[in-house]
């Protein structure tokens, strides 16, 4: 992720809020809507990497929730620091 914000570079506002726009709207599509459709939320099962015949990749970040008595967590994907991330340069 560092490497791609190094690399990465917006030549202005603009462009930052449109890609952080659609990515909204991406995000919110596979993770709400798509469980509707396929019964589960595909960004969800691709970001915990599922085993679907092979070995899986994880790509996201777990956070352990400090209070909850299930010993739940928060999932943050990589995408979540990435787009963000992006604005940085910008300002």
């Amino acid at each position: 992720m560092i490497t791609v914000l190094q690399l990465a570079q917006l030549p202005n506002i603009k462009v930052a809020t449109a890609l952080l726009s659609c990515a909204f709207v991406y995000d919110i599509f596979w993770v709400f809507i798509s469980p509707l459709i396929f019964n589960e939320s595909v960004m969800i099962a691709v970001a915990r990497g599922d085993k679907a015949g092979g070995e899986a990749i994880p790509m996201l970040l777990k956070f352990p929730r400090l209070f909850d008595p299930w010993g739940g967590y928060d999932m943050i994907g990589f995408g979540d620091i990435l787009f963000p991330g992006l604005l940085v340069p910008c300002s």
